[in-house]
């Protein structure tokens, strides 16, 4: 085994990891949206917050920080359109994960623990549906420029 085919396993493997919880994470907040019950909605929304922060938060900038070490290891270039458009895929995403839906995360979570007004929790998290959505699909973008890549 080559030093890259060390760094692609691990930049894969935390790909999958990254890109694979947040689809699974989004089809179970929908699940629960269609309920219309709002105590599940609460209780899914909050359940994920958690265990995304946890999981997910590193996985998204290591995934990055892979990425570029493979680009200097290949000798590829910075300037190729399918990398940099990844890179921005991938550092939107993270920074997105990271900077809103982790801290709104966190707020709905404290909300529901202190008792506050479901409905105003319900809007919170109703409010970032889009914003999950966007979110899942860039990076559903970024695995697909990493597979059909140039050679």
């Amino acid at each position: 085994m080559t030093l890259y085919h060390l760094i692609l396993f691990i930049h894969v493997l935390l790909g999958v990891v990254w890109v694979g919880g947040i689809v699974h994470s989004e089809a179970q907040i929908i699940a629960a949206e269609r309920s219309r019950d709002p105590a599940r909605v609460a209780e899914a929304y909050v359940t994920l917050a958690a265990t995304n922060r946890k999981l997910f938060l590193v996985p998204s900038w290591a995934v990055t920080g892979f990425g570029i070490w493979l680009v200097v290891e290949t000798n590829r270039s910075f300037t190729e359109l399918w990398i940099v458009l990844a890179m921005i895929g991938s550092l939107l995403a993270a920074g997105v994960g990271l900077l809103v839906l982790a801290a709104e995360g966190k707020r709905i979570s404290r909300m529901v623990r202190e008792g506050q007004d479901r409905q105003v929790v319900l809007a919170r998290i109703f409010r970032l549906s889009r914003l999950r959505k966007v979110h899942t699909l860039v990076l559903v973008g970024v695995l697909a420029l990493m597979v059909w890549q140039p050679t």
